[in-house]
């Protein structure tokens, strides 16, 4: 499995998938998926799609980056979109369905302040300090 996070790697997936074609990749935007109108003005909005749907799963901070995601690829390459098995979207790239996620990557702030009083944690924290003093 190969997970690629953030749009700086945009183009990895399809660089993965010509070396490594039986790999699962993943890919998750950190950042809003534009609107079909604006994604229209890119320069190289194919080779973008067409790399992206390389991707076994495509995961969105909101729907809304995820209905951009989907519509850009309706309108611009006649790609149908539907629900499947177990709640996910998907889209049809012409027989390969790619998976649509919407999730919150969130930071649990109480069990970090846990780990952060640990003897552990402070022993590798004064290690750290030891090291690149």
């Amino acid at each position: 499995q190969i997970w690629i996070h953030g749009d700086n790697l945009i183009m990895v997936p399809h660089f993965c998938k010509k070396s490594y074609n039986e790999a699962n990749i993943g890919f998750y935007f950190h950042t809003p998926f534009p609107s079909t109108g604006i994604f229209r003005v890119f320069q190289f909005r194919n080779d973008i799609l067409t790399s992206l749907l390389q991707c076994d799963l495509i995961g969105f901070h909101l729907f809304e980056y995820a209905r951009n995601f989907i519509m850009t690829c309706h309108r611009m390459l006649g790609l149908e979109y539907e629900f499947s098995r177990g709640g996910y979207l998907s889209v049809n790239n012409h027989g390969k369905n790619v998976m649509i996620r919407v999730s919150n990557a969130g930071i649990d702030e109480r069990y970090i302040e846990d780990l952060m009083k640990q003897n552990g944690y402070r022993r590798m924290v004064k290690a750290f300090k030891n090291q690149i003093a």
